[in-house]
């Protein structure tokens, strides 16, 4: 399928999960070139609480940037199109740590796996970037519920306050990384500059899949 097809099928499971849940979903599609807009417009038909905007491709931080800026809400979670939540503590656990630790200078960060599915069997590679040393992720190397640093922001499944930078245009992620490569590591290294406290907790009950 699809990368328009893909992000429906997240969409679908976030807003089933959520239900019951002050959720708000803001969705930037940045510079696709399928079907997205059109099965976006239609989500959004029935999800009052989808939001999306379709921008020129600039890249994954100018596209979190204006995500960021767009949300209503003070915590901000961070995922991509192929992330899909397993079950409802996915969103719950993000909300419970920041109302507990309502401070800019915490992120939580939640795990990712592989799908456990016959399409999505986890070969060599796929265990080997994920495995020991941390190639993609460095989840196998990571003690649960515990402050990790800077190293560890991977805007695949983890969140902020809102208020963590004062403008998300000019203070968020550099726009000058243009890949999904590094731009969110970077992020928290300016964040860590900027407050010796920034910490990132690791709480693996919040779990979503990597399609």
């Amino acid at each position: 399928f699809n990368r328009g097809e893909l992000l429906s099928r997240t969409l679908d499971s976030c807003l089933r999960l959520a239900i019951g849940k002050e959720v708000e979903f803001i969705v930037i599609d940045d510079g696709s070139t399928d079907d997205t807009p059109r099965r976006l417009a239609d989500i959004a038909l029935q999800a009052p609480n989808l939001r999306w905007r379709s921008i020129a491709k600039s890249g994954p931080g100018q596209a979190r940037n204006l995500g960021a800026s767009l949300a209503r809400h003070d915590v901000v979670l961070f995922m991509g199109d192929d992330i899909q939540p397993v079950d409802g503590d996915f969103f719950r656990t993000h909300g419970a740590m920041h109302a507990a630790n309502p401070t800019v200078d915490i992120a939580v960060l939640g795990k990712v796996i592989w799908p456990d599915n016959q399409r999505g069997f986890v070969n060599f590679v796929m265990s080997h970037i994920q495995g020991h040393g941390g190639e993609q992720f460095g989840y196998a190397d990571l003690v649960p519920y515990t402050d990790l640093d800077w190293r560890f922001f991977y805007t695949a499944n983890v969140s902020v306050m809102k208020a963590v930078v004062g403008d998300w245009e000019t203070e968020g992620f550099d726009g000058r990384f243009n890949n999904a490569a590094w731009e969110d590591i970077e992020f928290a290294y300016r964040l860590k500059k900027k407050s010796q406290e920034f910490r990132v907790f690791y709480d693996p009950t919040s779990v979503a899949a990597h399609h």
